[in-house]
């Protein structure tokens, strides 16, 4: 990936009940994995791998102390000169926040703008993978759209009703994107929260979002929207996927790095994971 194409933006915005109380003064994304890791050290590996120089992460409020703990400079990921750094913002929690409440996405509209980049990757909390972004921007450059979206295919059994699934034409073209809650088949096509777009786009889609009275806005649920309304491929995942949903999850996610295929495919993968020093 050429120097500044790409900028990256990653939130963990939205509180998931089902997770208290792991969850009471951190973010999902801050959690520990494996012993020594957090869930976000994979989100910033992949970033870092990806010769991604910028990032912009959004957290609520009350999160702060956490994340900032671990983040710290960012040197772990690359993130810590004038050429490779993060900037990080935190706001109300959705529940607190009112409409006047979202200039986040002026500071989120700037930092597009200012990067310079052609696309952007937007990655969302939840999903703990261990991604190779070159691979979604070399299919995103291909179909020259506004919107690529990263998919793995999974069993029924294992998608909630929250969940997104997603259904392909035969060149992989999204046709539909529908509930968790109507998945019949035994397999799913799994939507994980991460996209790859144009940044041009994107900033115009958040000025647009963002002159709207009365609104709350949440850029996840936006990008949701935009899937049917646009153009959009999708980019298969093949390597290894927990969804962290709730507390038993989060266990048994934990619980799978003691068997060696599932260890090797996460850890030891051609993708390196890198962590802070001391957690």
């Amino acid at each position: 990936m050429r120097t500044n194409e790409t900028c990256a933006i990653i939130t963990d915005i939205k509180k998931v009940d089902a997770l208290y109380p792991l969850t009471d003064r951190r973010p999902v994304s801050l959690l520990p994995f494996d012993g020594i890791y957090r869930m976000i050290d994979f989100n910033l590996s992949s970033i870092t791998d990806a010769n991604i120089r910028s990032v912009f992460m959004l957290f609520n409020q009350n999160s702060i102390r956490s994340v900032l703990d671990h983040v710290s400079s960012g040197k772990e990921w690359n993130l810590h000169s004038l050429k490779n750094r993060y900037f990080m913002h935190f706001y109300k929690s959705l529940k607190d926040r009112q409409p006047e409440d979202d200039n986040y996405l002026d500071a989120m509209i700037e930092y597009i703008e200012r990067s310079k980049s052609k696309h952007t990757v937007f990655i969302g909390n939840r999903m703990l993978c261990n991604l190779d972004l070159t691979q979604v921007e070399e299919i995103h450059k291909k179909h020259e759209e506004d919107i690529t979206v990263v998919y793995k295919k999974v069993p029924r059994d294992t998608v909630s009703k929250d969940d997104v699934i997603l259904r392909f034409n035969e060149d992989n073209q999204i046709t539909q994107a529908a509930s968790g809650e109507t998945a019949v088949n035994d397999t799913e096509n799994l939507f994980m929260n991460i996209f790859m777009v144009k940044s041009d786009w994107l900033v115009k889609e958040l000025k647009c979002w963002r002159g709207q009275e009365g609104f709350v806005f949440d850029i996840e649920d936006m990008l949701k929207e935009v899937i049917m309304t646009k153009t959009a491929w999708g980019f298969e995942y093949t390597g290894y996927l927990s969804h962290i949903r709730d507390v038993k999850s989060y266990y048994d996610a934990n619980m799978e790095m003691l068997k060696s295929r599932q260890f090797l495919s996460l850890l030891h993968s051609s993708k390196k994971v890198y962590m802070k020093n001391t957690n």
